[in-house]
């Protein structure tokens, strides 16, 4: 029996659709904002529907150094 648990919607050719039609259209904002709809709602997204590169991090200003006067 295989271990690994699939995303819900890993095989849902309806859903898998919607997706690409949002990604031919050069939709960004779209695909954004279905990835982080289906994100929240299932805590993954399926294997078709990842970020080819990771999102960008939230950069951090680095702490001041101080010296000595």
């Amino acid at each position: 029996m295989n271990k690994t648990l699939n995303h819900p919607l890993e095989y849902n050719a309806t859903a898998r659709a919607y997706f690409e039609s949002l990604t031919v259209r050069a939709s960004k904002g779209g695909v954004a904002v279905w990835r982080e709809a289906v994100e929240q709602l299932t805590g993954g997204l399926p294997s078709w529907a990842r970020r080819k590169l990771p999102a960008r991090g939230v950069k951090t200003a680095a702490p001041a150094v101080r010296t000595a006067e």
